[in-house]
């Protein structure tokens, strides 16, 4: 009986491990990172060459970015305010992309204050971007701007005001 009830107890502990192998950091995670890793990868870089930026951005298996330019790592911190906001708008919608495929029912995306510091080429780039995106994935993207903005892309603006501690909305179809 008591080489029966080690047996068991071996087994048991050797059934945790095999389910700690699978379900641990080096199992089903590290497999399906590997399994989606080229597809963001690849949606980063196309969407870097779309917004016409020579750089490259590259997650590895442990999710850690780098990013790339003529092919020598560099670090974030020599990229302007703008350029790091349109490399994070690009893997925000590289991101998104994957996840509609497995979420398909996500119909919105609200951004804030997305243009500050990106300059009139790059924020006409992310315009075409979230014009595309919104047609091809079936979202309804908001964005919320406190400056002037080309509203040619644009199926409503809403503008809220403030007078004397009370907001009011305007609402124009274009």
């Amino acid at each position: 009986i008591a080489s029966s009830d080690k047996f068991k107890a071996e087994e048991k502990i050797n059934w945790v491990k095999t389910l700690d192998d699978i379900l641990g950091e080096r199992g089903v995670k590290q497999m399906a990172i590997r399994t989606i890793l080229p597809s963001l990868n690849s949606e980063i870089s196309d969407l870097l060459a779309e917004m016409h930026l020579q750089y490259q951005v590259v997650f590895d298996e442990e999710f850690n970015s780098k990013i790339y330019h003529m092919g020598i790592e560099i670090p974030t911190q020599t990229l302007s305010t703008g350029e790091m906001k349109k490399v994070d708008f690009i893997v925000l919608i590289a991101m998104l992309k994957l996840m509609k495929m497995k979420f398909s029912s996500i119909n919105m995306l609200f951004l804030d204050e997305l243009f500050s510091s990106v300059d009139p080429d790059g924020v006409h780039s992310i315009l075409n971007i979230l014009s595309k995106i919104s047609k091809d994935l079936g979202l309804n993207v908001f964005v919320i701007n406190h400056a002037p903005m080309p509203h040619e892309i644009f199926d409503w603006k809403l503008e809220v005001t403030k007078l004397n501690n009370f907001s009011s909305i305007s609402i124009d179809r274009f």
